[in-house]
């Protein structure tokens, strides 16, 4: 008797696999998991190797090899009517070229739905109301609705502000745009690795006080009871998911093998601990699409050595750029080519109709284009970020590059220097014999029109969200 076997990953079929005569003709995905069901079709006539793309849901899974077994004179056990009907009078030759067209068409058409789907993606953000890590929230909501993209959840560590601030305006961010009970907000660390808010004083009584951004360490961590609410409230009803960020990050790389982008556009403190957390899991991730660091740029935190996002949490940076993970950053050599401008700003501000989004966003950067002068220019930094991970086109110049972080740059009493967070750049591998820094697509210029016309239209698009697609899954 000959056996089918079904290989399969996850939720979706991958081979059909017939053991003919103890000859095993197979192509096994890794992981794999079988499923027999000889069971099921006890006996065939015609000597046929069936293959189902793996992107076929497994809903469709029985009724497509039905038709297949109905087209190959196959009498499956369960259906009665099917082994009470003599098989159709015709030579071997025949229903193979039958089966063969049959097999060619659904193969075709799985292949063609399987490059139509989303990409799968965690966003990693220090959350804010509508700064660029909210831009991001919003933009990514519509993308999410349309199908562009398969937005799995929000993962939240310290940043830009303490965490439980960050969560509570994220809550309030999917309530907002209408897809809490599809996308869930995951909470992630309240401190770096090694640069807490301790160690950030010790960095002021070193080198003096902070000359740029510090986020949420320009004060200490507040009582978690006094957050501060949205301008539109508090989340009404939308509650933090139960599983934390780090689990989730490692739960969906585990179940989307090869498939999840991670758009990190905080510190990497979330990432790197899933990673020595579950090290198998760096293999299985698609990519990780980056804002932050500086090449040849000038820093935008503390003293101005290193980008915000590296500097609050560089060790967990360091973890993060020595994986063998694609990675395509995006650095300040980028996002300060693209300021944002009063053209801009009025497109968004002025739109009508006006939607929550729009309001938010004329209120905020309202006092950088009035008719006094700008507290200082503002930049869209992480929305690039998406950009590129959704049109990696929008990348006009980009190059393969070597980072590093400075971590250990030692001075009379403590294990940091001036220059902490500070991203070091290669342009080949220095250590070619051990490979211990591993290589990134870093972009430094984009397609900025065309980049503006995307960003412009996803923060004008009605809200609540209008959802085009459902996902599969």
């Amino acid at each position: 008797m000959r056996e089918l076997i079904i290989y399969s990953t996850g939720n979706f079929p991958a081979i059909i696999k017939e053991v003919n005569r103890g000859q095993n003709l197979d192509w096994i995905a890794p992981r794999s998991k079988r499923l027999k069901i000889d069971r099921r079709y006890p006996r065939y006539r015609t000597s046929v190797i069936i293959v189902i793309n793996w992107c076929l849901p497994s809903t469709n899974l029985v009724a497509s090899i039905e038709y297949f077994l109905y087209q190959a004179h196959l009498t499956p056990r369960f259906s009665r009517k099917r082994e009470q009907r003599q098989p159709p009078q015709g030579s071997t030759n025949m229903n193979l070229r039958r089966i063969a067209t049959i097999v060619l068409v659904l193969l075709v058409v799985n292949v063609t739905a399987c490059l139509a789907r989303p990409p799968k993606v965690i966003i990693d953000t220090d959350f804010n109301t509508i700064g660029d890590d909210g831009q991001v929230g919003a933009m990514a909501a519509q993308l999410h609705a349309q199908g562009v993209i398969d937005l799995l959840g929000f993962t939240i560590p310290s940043g830009n502000q303490w965490r439980d601030q960050e969560v509570s305006d994220c809550l309030k961010a999917v309530e907002r745009m209408g897809i809490e009970n599809r996308v869930k907000v995951h909470v992630g660390s309240q401190y770096p690795l090694l640069h807490d808010y301790k160690a950030y004083l010790c960095e002021e009584q070193l080198f003096g006080p902070a000359i740029d951004y510090v986020g949420a360490y320009a004060a200490p961590q507040p009582d978690p009871n006094h957050l501060v609410p949205p301008p539109d409230g508090f989340a009404a009803h939308t509650r933090p998911a139960k599983e934390d960020a780090v689990d989730f990050i490692i739960q969906s790389i585990h179940r989307y093998p090869n498939e999840v982008f991670i758009l990190a556009i905080a510190p990497l403190t979330n990432i790197a601990i899933a990673m020595r957390k579950d090290p198998s899991i760096i293999p299985l991730i698609k990519q990780i699409v980056f804002m932050g660091g500086q090449v040849y740029a000038p820093g935008n935190a503390y003293n101005d050595a290193g980008e915000f996002n590296w500097w609050f949490d560089p060790e967990a940076a360091q973890v993060v750029l020595r994986t063998s993970i694609p990675k395509f950053i995006v650095p300040l050599d980028c996002t300060n080519t693209v300021p944002l401008t009063k053209d801009t700003y009025q497109q968004i501000a002025d739109h009508q109709p006006s939607t929550i989004v729009t309001e938010l966003y004329k209120q905020n950067f309202a006092p950088f284009f009035g008719s006094a002068p700008p507290p200082y220019v503002p930049y869209i930094y992480d929305t690039i970020a998406l950009g590129c991970l959704v049109n990696p086109s929008f990348a006009t110049d980009s190059r393969t590059v070597w980072l590093d972080i400075d971590t250990v740059t030692a001075s009379a009493n403590t294990t940091f220097g001036s220059n902490y967070g500070k991203t070091i750049p290669y342009s080949s591998d220095p250590y070619p014999s051990i490979g211990v820094l591993a290589k990134s697509t870093v972009v430094f210029a984009i397609d900025t029109p065309a980049f503006l016309k995307f960003y412009v239209d996803l923060l004008t698009r009605p809200v609540p969200v209008k959802f085009e697609h459902e996902s599969e899954d």
